[in-house]
């Protein structure tokens, strides 16, 4: 196990052959509500204007699922995976190959960028606030083979309804919807409900102790939820991280094994995702504040 946190540790990751959406709308809405709650009136204004120029959508909130928009929007930056096999991960998105981590990197320069256009700002500004939410998703960061845990069954709570079949889709959706989100049938307005409840007790010291570190580093965040036992994404055998108790990798035509997610397993899980919801918003309005407010102190005293 030491080589795989070590390799997350190093932010060191390979593609997988297929997207797969984080949170869900509910998810990348409440991030980026929580990002939004979080920027200066300078930096409001900004962004104000930015999605005003494109014109689709009445707020930065509802930008934040435009990636997943059909087509996918730059399908192979949704995500930063590895094989199970490679224990030699370079730095970065392997391959120079584009993935969550250079989504982030390149669209923040476009924003920073005095030479861009408003329109190159204005596209760069529907795809941040999701690629923070897809990074903050622990199984965006996680194995090729299974596909950030698309190939693994589930039984229990959350195979029926709108978030069926996949362990992925556990915590893309199940989660938020049976343990974050209040009643109610407008998918924004419960993200804006559920997003003035979690950012309400967040403090400013909170506040600079996750913005110090950096991208690479909290997806070893995101990584280390997601190899944890308590998630049952893989099966710890011979110091390595199994696919199941007899298969180290999954390959297609293989027999796909199951995952119980019950209530007890949403109730661990309610906590990480909230926590992973607060940071991802938190860390997308600093990148913000930073580039749209000369003024803005990264909540300083």
């Amino acid at each position: 196990m030491r080589w795989i946190i070590a390799a997350a540790i190093a932010s060191w990751f390979f593609l997988a052959p297929a997207p797969a959406q984080a949170w869900g709308q509910g998810g990348h809405y409440t991030v980026c509500e929580i990002g939004y709650l979080n920027l200066t009136p300078a930096t409001r204004a900004a962004v104000d204007r930015l999605v005003a120029l494109d014109g689709r959508y009445a707020s930065f909130t509802e930008t934040c699922t435009f990636p997943d928009n059909k087509p996918v929007s730059r399908p192979s930056e949704h995500f930063a995976n590895y094989s199970r096999s490679d224990r030699r991960i370079p730095p970065g998105c392997e391959g120079g190959r584009p993935c969550v981590l250079s989504a982030i990197d390149g669209d923040l320069a476009i924003l920073r960028d005095n030479s861009a256009s408003a329109a190159q700002k204005s596209t760069a500004i529907l795809h941040i606030g999701h690629w923070f939410g897809d990074l903050h998703q622990p199984l965006h960061i996680s194995f090729a083979d299974d596909r950030g845990g698309n190939s693994i069954l589930i039984s229990g709570a959350c195979p029926e309804g709108r978030y069926p079949g996949s362990l992925h889709s556990v915590w893309d959706g199940c989660v938020i919807e049976r343990r974050v989100f209040g009643p109610g049938t407008d998918t924004v307005a419960r993200a804006r409900a559920a997003a003035a409840i979690l950012n309400a007790p967040i403090t400013d010291g909170q506040r600079r102790n996750w913005v110090r570190s950096k991208p690479w580093q909290w997806a070893g965040e995101s990584f280390k939820i997601t190899v944890a036992r308590a998630t049952g994404y893989c099966i710890r055998k011979s110091g390595a991280c199994w696919y199941s108790s007899d298969r180290r990798e999954f390959a297609n035509g293989d027999p796909q094994r199951t995952q119980l997610v019950d209530d007890a397993y949403l109730d661990r899980a309610k906590p990480i995702v909230e926590s992973r919801l607060r940071r991802a918003g938190i860390r997308l309005a600093d990148a913000l504040n930073r580039i749209f407010d000369p003024t803005f102190d990264g909540w300083q005293r």
